[in-house]
């Protein structure tokens, strides 16, 4: 799925696991606790999402839209995510419990697959079928390091970095900014083995608020090609 830089989006933002486990880092286990504590406690996100996409030969895209964020109970997540350019829609990203839906306005094409069946293709997707609240679930599958604490934006954030045990995973790094006071990511990367990176950046975040009841529809316009995946 090209842009999914989407999914990467998804793959950060919900964490998972598997077996062989990190070496301990007590920072970063303090950082990780933090995290799946408030993480318990989350119920909707509302925020501002802009993404830098930087290729190995130098060229890079930026894209800005907003995600939603609902949690109706255990593997019942709603996620939207909706990218704009030029005032039109780029990329919309609809995840409705296990099922993925990319819609791309432009071409009339609809992309559907399911967390499940991408964390079998891409285990690193593993974060995607072992949703919410499961932090440290990550550290069976990655080695997570404490790197610095560094400012982002207005949030005063600590920055772990973990790396997959995995030689076959597609990425060789994924990178948190957690905000200290709500200790939850305000800011992450993922370092690809082609070379390329993804940072996406929240702002203007509002959790456990109401969200507007239609941002988990998304209703296809007649004549969308449907590709399964």
């Amino acid at each position: 799925m090209r842009k999914p830089t989407i999914l990467t989006a998804l793959l950060i933002a919900i964490v998972g696991s598997t077996s062989a486990f990190s070496r301990p880092d007590a920072k970063a286990d303090q950082i990780l606790s933090q995290m799946h504590e408030k993480s318990r406690k989350l119920s909707t996100i509302q925020a501002s999402i802009a993404q830098l996409k930087r290729f190995a030969i130098g060229a890079k895209e930026t894209y800005s839209g907003i995600l939603y964020f609902k949690h109706e109970g255990p593997n019942k997540e709603k996620i939207r995510i909706t990218y704009k350019s030029g005032g039109q829609v780029t990329n919309d990203l609809l995840i409705d419990g296990d099922k993925i839906t990319l819609y791309q306005p432009k071409i009339k094409q609809a992309i559907v697959t399911s967390r499940s069946k991408q964390a079998e293709q891409n285990p690193e997707y593993d974060f995607l079928s072992a949703p919410y609240g499961s932090v440290p679930g990550l550290k069976k599958r990655y080695t997570i390091t404490y790197v610095r604490d560094e400012p982002v934006g207005a949030f005063s954030t600590s920055v772990i970095q973990l790396t997959p045990v995995a030689a076959s995973s597609s990425f060789t790094n994924v990178t948190f900014w957690v905000d200290q006071v709500s200790w939850l990511p305000v800011q992450y990367k993922v370092d690809e083995r082609t070379g390329d990176t993804t940072t996406l950046t929240l702002s203007d975040i509002k959790r456990n608020n109401e969200v507007p009841g239609d941002a988990f529809s998304l209703n296809l316009p007649k004549g969308t090609k449907i590709v399964p995946r």
